[in-house]
């Protein structure tokens, strides 16, 4: 494939704003997609020396709830603590067709510092049509809205000597990750289920005993109670910090 001077001119490796600048199609056709990077709507400050910042889209899906979400354009998206998202990019990101170009998506700075994180994965070459999924973790002890438009990470990309023979292997746009993702086995939920069931019958039994030892003491039952209620705030406080770490 002859490819134009303006991509075989870049050097091998990674691209900064000057060189992605020379590659961009920033319109809503896709033009000559043989050899340019098509990023489409192009936002002029997510451009930056080590690549481009994506930003939030209005469709995103929680794995705590496993569903999916769709918000207004002037909407944020929830990310609750704990909890683990999926957020489509705002941008619909194209790569050329000459199998040269590949990315890496990097957490920024300014998410990280709220308690975001964001494992880094990558833009295959032969990715061209479908808006990116960046999956984010709420570290945090609150909720954060991220409003629609706000950057998520950035996107790096990479010039190869040779273009690239393997294609990828599912299908564009995502839309399998929620059907793989979002069955919770049903093992652990029968546990979790037979666990909470126990610490029930543990407590009334526990009341039940205080009740028929201590029937003269009135006052034995209320403190048996509030004692049991604070264990149980405990636990759950020890189960929250669990599922953050």
């Amino acid at each position: 494939m002859n490819n134009p001077p303006l991509f075989e001119e870049l050097s091998v490796g990674v691209l900064n704003d000057t060189d992605l600048e020379r590659i961009l199609c920033k319109t809503q056709e896709w033009i000559d997609p043989d050899s340019t990077l098509h990023i489409y709507p192009f936002h002029e400050m997510s451009l930056t020396p080590t690549g481009y910042d994506l930003r939030a889209g209005n469709e995103w899906t929680s794995l705590r709830d496993e569903k999916r979400y769709t918000v207004a354009d002037s909407g944020s998206v929830l990310i609750r603590s704990g909890d683990t998202v999926w957020i489509n990019s705002l941008e619909l990101v194209r790569m050329p067709k000459n199998k040269r170009l590949m990315g890496m998506i990097v957490s920024t700075v300014w998410n990280v510092r709220k308690g975001l994180s964001h494992v880094s994965t990558n833009v295959d070459p032969d990715w061209i049509d479908g808006k990116l999924q960046i999956v984010l973790h709420n570290h945090s002890r609150r909720d954060i809205e991220m409003p629609v438009g706000a950057y998520l990470c950035t996107l790096m990309l990479f010039k190869t000597a040779t273009a690239a023979t393997r294609s990828w292997r599912r299908p564009q746009g995502r839309d399998d990750t929620p059907k793989i993702v979002f069955t919770p086995p049903e093992p652990a939920r029968r546990k979790k289920l037979i666990m909470e069931i126990g610490l029930v019958l543990f407590a009334v039994a526990v009341v039940c005993v205080a009740a028929l030892f201590f029937y003269d003491k009135p006052f034995i039952i209320p403190i048996t109670t509030l004692t049991l209620f604070a264990v149980a705030l405990v636990l759950q406080h020890l189960n929250i910090n669990n599922k953050q770490r």
